[in-house]
């Protein structure tokens, strides 16, 4: 795998070794996707929610969880 060098739109690990790359951020489980980077707001793709969506959620998600722990968590409070 080369160098990763764009950081997650997410959470900003340095995760995705180029843009709409449609790899999954091992700390945040947000896949990289153009549509939404471009239209933030737009709740489809291949996330669940929109960009600023998943970022509020990152936000105010309950202090260490990252990885597994984060997406279980988006799984059970939406019952996805």
């Amino acid at each position: 795998m080369g160098k990763k060098k764009i950081p997650c739109p997410v959470c900003g690990k340095l995760m995705f070794e180029y843009e709409d790359s449609h790899d999954i951020c091992e700390d945040c489980y947000w896949e990289d996707e153009i549509l939404q980077i471009e239209d933030p707001d737009y709740p489809g793709g291949p996330n669940h929610m929109s960009l600023n969506q998943y970022r509020k959620e990152w936000a105010e998600r309950p202090a260490g969880l990252i990885g597994d722990d984060f997406c279980d968590y988006l799984h059970k409070k939406y019952n996805w």
